[in-house]
């Protein structure tokens, strides 16, 4: 979560176009702006490196929700993994993965988590693609969850 007086950037590679969006809290509301290339560079001139967020495509990634039958937060994330390895068309060894919005389960009394996971050679490619394009992301986010 942002603080009143940080400001981040995201950027989108949408075919040739690079796009650049400047995050600000203003009055209590994260507020959106489009930039050019020569503010983040400015901002990062400094000695804190700008918070530059990249969008990876949904094509080249999965949200799934699973499903744990414990009520207790560490078993449920102990078994996380294995559970979607399950549902995975592909080793969970190939990919990287975050587990998200723990919550209980409203069927069975379990709890339930998203899961965000991506290919390693998926997430290679996105960072080479937009370091080729002179962008060094501090963080890589599925674009369907930071759009909705």
């Amino acid at each position: 979560m942002m603080k009143w007086n940080e400001t981040a950037y995201g950027v989108d590679i949408q075919g040739d176009t690079a796009v650049l969006v400047r995050a600000t809290v203003l009055r209590g509301k994260l507020a959106f702006t489009s930039c050019g290339l020569e503010e983040v560079t400015r901002a990062g001139t400094g000695s804190d490196q700008v918070a530059l967020a990249a969008a990876m495509p949904p094509r080249r990634s999965i949200t799934q929700q699973i499903e744990a039958p414990y009520t207790s937060r560490r078993k449920a994330m102990k078994v996380f993994p294995t559970i979607l390895d399950i549902q995975l068309p592909f080793a969970l060894e190939e990919c990287v993965y975050d587990l998200l919005r723990v919550s209980r389960s409203d069927d069975r009394g379990g709890l339930t988590s998203l899961a965000v996971v991506a290919r390693k050679t998926d997430v290679s490619d996105a960072i080479q693609t937009f370091q080729s394009r002179g962008f060094d992301a501090t963080s890589l986010d599925h674009e369907g969850l930071a759009l909705w």
